[in-house]
């Protein structure tokens, strides 16, 4: 009866309890809430990518927040299950190309803040290292280099002012006036070289040039801050053509077109270089050596600035052709004559007494004016007629009408868009040629160097270079070369020849050999030690002169006893030994007598060549004598034949090797490799769930605490009612 009754009160809290229910309501709410932790509702693979990006804890609760909005605003609107995807698609592709833009962005910041830290530190380095000599070493060496290849630049100039047929007065006098003009100007004297060589060979005679090479120095140092070194050469070769191709004799007149022109191209800038000019005057052809040479020069780089020097040069030869060439059509020619543009036309009379076959196309009002400035002419002329007709070029209307009587005037394509240009470019044209009367022009070469602080850099090593060509002795040097490249061309002519002691000594080292012969051309340390280097030849010789003393047997046979005293073996070697203590001692001792005699310092103290031919051949004399049977013989079964290929092709000697160093070695590096793993590592955890999962937990607690309250009290009151229940019973418990 007991057991039944304290069953159905169980039954009763469990089931019947108003806080039963909440406490399991509680405890699902919670369950679903730490699943969502892990789980934001967003997929597995939003969230990989999430932690691809690395994203930090603050980064990711706006992820959070912003997909709970998301979530949010669906819910609000009701949207449905199509539409709410593709707005979660979205959200994610926005939200996943966002942070990997940063992340991107991020990453290049890192990038050019890395490779500046590292210029930085290289620069910190290079001054730190310097004050205690090795890179101070480098820049000399660095100097050193430049310094050659400044005194060899002047020197090439020359030799192809020579190679171009230059005689030698002539080649004199460039240089002479080359060096003057580079002190003048503040250029290099092979730069200054080379424009006089150019402009020689270009007008009729070297005196001619000479007297324009003033102002061609002025314009190349001009064009120089413009356009660079080579820029500057290329624009003072294609004037110099053009102003051949016009004709341009005169050292007054080159001048002052070169000066103009200057004054222009200062305005207008980049957008008409003197190349261009040069097509200016190369396609305007005949008509171009005819005109003035002020519209050459001051009106036409402007129209070329719109468009380019070629169209510039056809404008000038159709115009010309259409109003002073006799090439306008009949009906051209009568409606200049119409409009008063042309005079003195003369027809040939019927039998009726009407005008009949042009006999003579008469000639434009003042030719004279057309020849010089073809822009003035018509601007001047053509206004007039379009102002007799009743139209105005400032009229919107009158625009249709001035085109068809423009397009009457000529009958060419090229000379009615000419027309078209000149008349409503003129005010822009005459502004820029009257703005250009205040230009420098080849005044700015004067001041530039002290006004332009790169003008004067280039100056100060145009400087350096000048003294490097006047100090060092090329013609020296490239006899030095020249002499050791001949050597070591004789050398493998030689061994091509199958000589014997050139064999002997390609035996040493097999193709190594060449590198020896490659070696003797270099300058410095290289060849200033190069006593050294005969020591790491001596051990090759010690070895060939093991193999070489077998006495006449084949070198793969270790029954047959090896001749100690062989003479041929022993003059062999000795005559290698020479071979190659020569030819190192000579390219060296030469290479760094020329170089360092050349840079004002007292020769290297070599050993002499007897002393290193008597070092080698002390060497191998006594590895010959004391050589063993067999010490360098491989195992064969034939056995090979004794001669100079069959040796350089012998088989590879293996040599016991002392592995106590490479093991203490391998045992360091496991020992570092074990210390290089022992590292403590802090990671850097994302704190968002975790705290979410901390809050909730709270939440437990605290419905936990509740929950024990209302147990507490209803236990008591079960006991109560279970106490009556046995009273009435009379049942003590």
């Amino acid at each position: 009866m007991a057991r039944t009754l304290i069953g159905e009160l169980l039954l009763k809290v469990r089931a019947d309890t108003k806080e039963a229910k909440s406490v399991n309501e509680a405890l699902a709410q919670i369950e679903r809430k730490a699943r969502a932790v892990g789980n934001a509702g967003w997929g597995a693979n939003f969230q990989r990518s999430m932690d691809r990006l690395k994203l930090a804890p603050r980064e990711m609760d706006a992820v959070r927040q912003s997909w709970d909005n998301l979530i949010k605003d669906i819910d609000r609107k009701s949207l449905g299950a199509a539409m709410a995807r593709s707005l979660k698609s979205n959200w994610k592709s926005g939200v996943t190309s966002h942070f990997a833009a940063v992340r991107a962005e991020v990453d290049k910041h890192e990038r050019h803040v890395s490779a500046a830290m590292k210029r930085i530190r290289n620069g910190v380095q290079f001054g730190i290292t310097a004050g205690i000599g090795y890179n101070a070493a480098a820049g000399a060496g660095m100097a050193a280099r430049e310094a050659i290849a400044a005194a060899s630049k002047e020197r090439a100039v020359k030799a192809e002012a020579k190679f171009a047929g230059l005689s030698g007065a002539d080649r004199t006098k460039i240089n002479k006036r080359a060096e003057a003009l580079a002190v003048q100007k503040g250029l290099s004297v092979a730069n200054v070289t080379e424009v006089l060589k150019d402009s020689a060979l270009n007008f009729p005679s070297t005196d001619a040039a000479l007297a324009m090479s003033d102002a061609m120095t002025s314009g190349f140092l001009a064009w120089q801050n413009l356009f660079g070194k080579e820029g500057a050469l290329t624009g003072i070769r294609a004037f110099n053509k053009a102003m051949d191709s016009l004709n341009i004799q005169d050292p007054a007149e080159y001048n002052r077109l070169l000066d103009q022109f200057m004054r222009v191209q200062q305005i207008v800038g980049r957008d008409v270089d003197p190349e261009q000019f040069a097509l200016i005057v190369k396609y305007s052809r005949g008509p171009g050596k005819l005109v003035g040479h002020d519209y050459i020069t001051q009106w036409l780089p402007f129209l070329a600035a719109e468009t380019n020097g070629s169209d510039a040069g056809r404008v000038t030869r159709a115009l010309f052709d259409q109003f002073f060439g006799g090439k306008a059509s009949k009906a051209a020619i009568e409606e200049q004559e119409r409009l008063g543009l042309r005079t003195g036309v003369s027809y040939a009379q019927t039998k009726k007494g009407k005008r009949g076959k042009m006999i003579d196309a008469g000639m434009i009002v003042d030719p004279e004016g057309f020849r010089e400035n073809m822009f003035t002419w018509t601007y001047e002329n053509l206004t007039r007629v379009i102002n007799e007709q009743g139209l105005s070029l400032d009229n919107e209307d009158d625009k249709v009408a001035i085109a068809k009587l423009l397009n009457d005037v000529t009958s060419n394509s090229i000379a009615d868009d000419a027309l078209v240009r000149f008349l409503y470019s003129f005010e822009q044209v005459q502004r820029g040629v009257n703005r250009s009367k205040d230009a420098y022009g080849l005044r700015a070469a004067e001041e530039m160097r002290f006004e332009n602080p790169f003008a004067a850099w280039g100056s100060f090593k145009d400087a350096m270079s000048n003294l490097s060509a006047a100090t060092l002795p090329m013609e020296t040097i490239s006899a030095g070369l020249n002499k050791m490249t001949d050597a070591i061309n004789a050398f493998q002519q030689k061994v091509r020849d199958g000589d014997i002691g050139s064999t002997g000594l390609l035996a040493l080292g097999g193709i190594g050999a060449v590198g020896i012969g490659g070696g003797l051309i270099k300058a410095g340390y290289d060849l200033i030690t190069a006593g050294s280097a005969l020591k790491g030849a001596a051990v090759s010789l010690e070895a060939a002169a093991g193999s070489i003393g077998n006495g006449g047997k084949a070198p793969g046979n270790q029954n047959q006893p090896a001749d100690k005293k062989s003479p041929f073996s022993l003059i062999l070697a000795a005559y290698m030994a020479y071979t190659t203590a020569k030819a190192m001692h000579e390219g060296a001792d030469a290479a760094t007598s020329y170089a360092i005699e050349a840079a004002g310092g007292k020769p290297a103290k070599l050993p002499s060549a007897w002393d290193n031919i008597k070092f080698l051949a002390d060497a191998v004399v006594e590895a010959v004598k004391n050589r063993e049977p067999g010490m360098w013989d491989g195992l064969t079964d034939g056995g090979r034949e004794q001669s100079l290929d069959g040796f350089i092709s012998g088989p590879i000697v293996y040599p016991e090797v002392d592995h106590s160093d490479a093991v203490a070695e391998a045992q360091k590096a496991g020992q570092e490799i074990q210390s290089a793993l022992e590292v403590k590592a802090t990671p850097i955890v994302d704190a968002g769930p975790i705290m979410m999962a901390l809050k909730l937990a709270r939440e437990l607690k605290a419905v936990l605490s509740d929950l024990g309250g209302t147990i507490s009290q209803k236990g008591a009151d079960l006991n109560a009612e279970i106490n009556r229940a046995f009273a009435d019973h009379q049942i003590s418990p």
